[in-house]
């Protein structure tokens, strides 16, 4: 049995590297992995396998666990063992397989209504989409998947932003109060320990507050070590860029998130266009800082090659390989 991270953290270092990629659909109103109309799920994870992926994050909503949805049969005409089952038992597969694979896998709560991006880890004065509520999916999470040696834990709520607060003591909009209450219910319940991933705000990419302003984790014990920071990082094809210049991005990058210890950040998501200059120059400048400072846990985003912003690993064809991106991604440093 796989057991990635069973010796994950030796004196706070690192000893194997997270090579990992989103796979997104469950967070969709499709409701189901995409691409699994056109191979199937074991096509996939042998090619992550062969290219030294050891890792998924799975995007997945609130909506999905509540309604236990099943996919429409369309999404699933490569694997017809999945038609008619939900995705309660899909995941679960997912699991399984995955770790015949040596890939461990990260459950991201992306949105909360499937297709929709939320600001908040809630919606106000909602009956049904409110904090007790993300907590029971943390909770059906755990309960379901936890006990799988591939389990890396939960990325508690993705990219917070517009209202969304560090530090600012409202606990309408605190991103921070919200957390804190999660870890130490988790501390509470769970006698094994997860890793437990927090975005910045702003879209994911702003940890700056955290300096000044960290976590209370002193009365943690089980999952003092398991705490994970994650910034989002995308380029021109999402973001104004003040300027390229390296020593401008290094020193922005320093700002939102480089004074955390590498032992315990890992980049959620990353990407961008391979095909367009100011793109390629902006990624080859983070690759350059990541392997720098050692920050060489990460997620590309993502497999898929369908997004409207950022390239994927395969191409639209979801059978050939993105070579501009695989030679990319092997630029960053990697311990087996």
């Amino acid at each position: 049995m796989f057991l990635f991270f069973s010796v994950f953290f030796s004196q706070f270092i690192f000893i194997h590297s997270i090579k990992g990629i989103n796979w997104y659909g469950f967070e969709t109103q499709n409701n189901c992995l995409l691409g699994l109309q056109y191979n199937s799920l074991n096509y996939y994870l042998q090619i992550l396998n062969q290219n030294n992926f050891n890792a998924l994050r799975i995007p997945i909503s609130v909506d999905i666990v509540l309604e236990n949805t099943i996919p429409q049969n369309w999404f699933l005409e490569a694997n017809p063992n999945y038609i008619n089952q939900p995705f309660s038992i899909i995941l679960n597969d997912l699991f399984i397989k995955s770790d015949y694979y040596n890939i461990s896998i990260l459950i991201d709560v992306h949105r909360l209504k499937a297709g929709i991006s939320s600001p908040l880890w809630y919606i106000p004065n909602d009956t049904i989409y409110n904090e007790n509520t993300l907590i029971n999916v943390y909770d059906f999470i755990i309960n379901n998947y936890g006990h799988y040696n591939n389990f890396l834990g939960i990325d508690l709520f993705n990219e917070p932003h517009y209202n969304a607060t560090w530090d600012s003591n409202n606990s309408l909009y605190d991103f921070k109060i919200f957390v804190t209450k999660v870890i130490y219910y988790f501390e509470n319940k769970y006698d094994k320990p997860f890793h437990v991933i927090i975005n910045g705000i702003d879209w994911g990419k702003n940890l700056t507050l955290l300096e000044s302003s960290p976590l209370d984790i002193s009365k943690l014990n089980k999952f003092k070590n398991h705490i994970i920071y994650s910034p989002h990082l995308y380029g021109p094809s999402l973001n104004y860029i003040y300027s390229y210049d390296q020593d401008y991005l290094f020193q922005y990058w320093d700002q939102l998130f480089g004074f955390i210890d590498p032992n315990y950040l890992w980049i959620g998501e990353w990407g961008g266009r391979f095909d367009h200059s100011n793109d390629l120059q902006w990624i080859n400048t983070l690759i350059l800082y990541m392997n720098q400072k050692n920050f060489t846990n990460h997620f590309f985003w993502a497999l898929n090659p369908d997004s409207k912003d950022v390239d994927g690993l395969f191409l639209l064809d979801w059978i050939t390989l993105n070579s501009n991106v695989i030679q990319t991604i092997n630029l960053i440093h990697f311990i087996k």
